[in-house]
């Protein structure tokens, strides 16, 4: 079996090219999950797939002349990619060079795919962008940033300072649910609710989600902070909670099927409507039910 996948996989002649573009990849393990999907997806299209790794220091501006030649490098494979994904990590090195590869692939149209920190970081970039937000960060690199600057914000039912880094991960399956039909993750998908696995703590400010999507980073998929991973994981919602999972899976009764993608005019409006009403009945986790704007595409 592994011979006739192997035989299949040396007969794809179209390559495809992905920068990686992240803070570990001196080590290639290091993003071993991601490297495996992106193995498993190129032999679904059947392409001869090529992961570069770039390490996303070189992309920040202000580097040392002595390595001109690697950032310009770095630059090259990113710019002649024919997608870019920017993975997860922590901490703040070198945040500042994925926010550019995030800049790039908007602004040049080139496929791209954020997960964990690197939807994050998109996140920022079109806070900073096209809000004009200048100094939009997340609080995991800045505790001291000015509220309406707080684009990634600590998840409030799991914050650090009250309870320590003890049990403050959102771990485990988590259901997500669509806002619309019209968008390219519920094509992908193909289907309405979807379970993914999380390991963070830190999640985009639900404050300054309509915003951004009003700015074109449209939030398509959202969830709750379910209290167990487990296949039990609906049973454990608040009533509350389960109120904003209901509305969120209400669709439009006139959204057409996707063949009408991208959005029509009518359902933007309506999708801005939906999401603005979602953030606004959303809360601490405490007062009341806190929700998570989980998947986002450009418009």
């Amino acid at each position: 079996m592994d011979q006739q996948l192997f035989a299949t996989c040396d007969s794809f002649s179209e390559e495809v090219v992905i920068a990686l573009v992240g803070k570990y990849v001196k080590i290639n393990d290091a993003y071993a999950s991601v490297n495996k999907a992106l193995s498993h997806a190129a032999i679904h299209s059947k392409r001869a797939l090529k992961i570069k790794f770039v390490d996303s220091e070189l992309l920040e501006d202000g580097k040392p002349p002595e390595l001109k030649e690697k950032c310009d490098a770095a630059w090259e494979t990113v710019k002649s990619a024919h997608g870019i994904i920017v993975p997860g990590g922590f901490d703040k090195r070198g945040v500042e060079g994925m926010i550019k590869a995030c800049q790039y692939a908007r602004e040049n149209n080139v496929p791209f795919l954020g997960v964990c920190l690197g939807m994050q970081c998109a996140a920022i970039e079109v806070a900073r962008n096209l809000l004009g937000i200048k100094n939009a960060n997340s609080t995991e690199f800045n505790k001291k940033l000015h509220e309406d600057e707080q684009v990634v914000i600590d998840m409030p039912e799991h914050n650090v300072e009250h309870r320590g880094l003890g049990g403050t991960m959102r771990l485990g399956r988590r259901t997500s649910v669509f806002l619309t039909d019209h968008c390219k993750l519920r094509k992908l998908y193909g289907r309405d609710e979807i379970e993914e696995r999380h390991r963070h703590r830190y999640e985009v400010n639900p404050r300054l989600v309509p915003d951004l999507s009003r700015k074109g980073l449209l939030f398509v998929g959202m969830g709750v902070d379910e209290t167990t991973g487990t296949i039990f994981s609906k049973q454990c919602r608040t009533q509350s909670s389960a109120a904003l999972m209901k509305m969120a899976e209400d669709h439009a009764a006139n959204e057409i099927l996707f063949s009408s993608y991208p959005l029509p005019p009518n359902c933007f409006k309506d999708l801005l409507s939906k999401i603005t009403d979602l953030c606004h009945r959303g809360g601490d986790g405490v007062t009341r039910p806190a929700l998570r704007m989980e998947m986002c595409e450009m418009k």
